[in-house]
């Protein structure tokens, strides 16, 4: 079988835990490295969750530090993740090193020492917009970019943005003028994956060692939920564009023409999908739509099964 060659660029992160989780159980996923992202928390504290992550789920790519600020705008975490990005999950503390290199330079040398990669972005998209554009080349070696960001109606972060957005509009307008094929995994499709209390339950009665994990992060996910959106419930947005691999039935989508709002005024970080627009057809970015929840259940689990 023909691996698909993957770079995950991540901020961990409760639902990245799970998304990470996923991935490591994807056996049509060659992954060169999961490259890090300051979002959900600080560059530090995501790097550290990611290496442990790494050691716990036996992932044996390399761990890549990446940007610690986007682009223009003044950084800020999310609160709902805690004050280290997976608090009071417990993960065995682990001696692996970080990458030598940096983010940036990692992706620049695995997109032109190979072809047809596919980036898979769960945070902030700082890391992927300044390897394009200090080398543009990189461009062409690159088959899809797939992104847990944006929506088509309103945010979460503000009510116009969707928070991995919001981290970096700058950053995402880059991606989303590139020219790359997209397909955008936006908050109408994410958020209705819903941590019911019996979808928790379903994961804890498989007892093996990543199922452990994702009751932990979910678990608190909701706590803080709760606590801080008052919301009694989170949602996997993470795990959607890596699940949306394994069966292209999961998800519908449109084709779309799609802008990051810098005005920096009300909607500052919105991403405007024209779904209508004559020249749509020739767009090169498609939008989520729609998702089948309980397919989606049942994928996740099956690899929670395997370890």
């Amino acid at each position: 079988m023909l691996k698909r060659k993957v770079i995950i660029d991540t901020d961990p992160g409760y639902d990245d835990a799970c998304a990470l989780a996923c991935a490591s159980q994807i056996d049509q996923f060659d992954i060169l490295g999961i490259t890090t992202v300051a979002g959900n928390q600080t560059i530090e504290n995501v790097t550290k969750n990611a290496l442990n992550l790494a050691n716990y789920l036996n992932l044996k790519c390399p761990v890549v530090k990446g940007m610690s600020e986007p682009i223009v705008k003044k950084y800020k975490v999310a609160e709902v993740h805690g004050l280290h990005g997976l608090d009071n999950v417990e993960l065995p503390e682990n001696n692996n090193k970080i990458y030598e290199k940096n983010a940036i330079q990692f992706i620049i040398e695995s997109c032109i020492n190979n072809d047809k990669i596919t980036i898979i972005t769960i945070g902030p998209l700082t890391n992927i917009a300044m390897a394009i554009k200090l080398e543009p080349k990189i461009k062409e070696h690159i088959e899809l970019i797939s992104i847990m960001g944006g929506s088509i109606g309103e945010g979460n972060v503000t009510p116009a943005a969707e928070f991995n957005i919001y981290d970096d509009p700058e950053a995402a307008q880059i991606i989303f003028s590139s020219g790359i094929k997209i397909r955008m995994y936006g908050l109408d499709v994410t958020t209705s994956t819903y941590l019911f209390e019996n979808i928790i339950e379903r994961f804890e009665k498989l007892n093996t060692k990543s199922s452990k994990l994702f009751v932990q992060c979910t678990k608190n996910l909701n706590i803080n939920m709760n606590k801080f959106i008052r919301k009694p419930y989170g949602s996997m947005h993470d795990c959607v564009p890596i699940i949306a691999f394994l069966d292209e039935n999961l998800i519908k989508y449109k084709k779309a023409l799609v802008e990051v709002d810098l005005s920096h005024g009300l909607s500052y970080g919105r991403t405007n999908c024209d779904l209508y627009s004559e020249n749509v057809e020739k767009s090169n970015i498609e939008v989520a739509v729609s998702i089948n929840v309980d397919k989606f259940w049942d994928l996740v689990e099956e690899l929670y099964k395997k370890y």
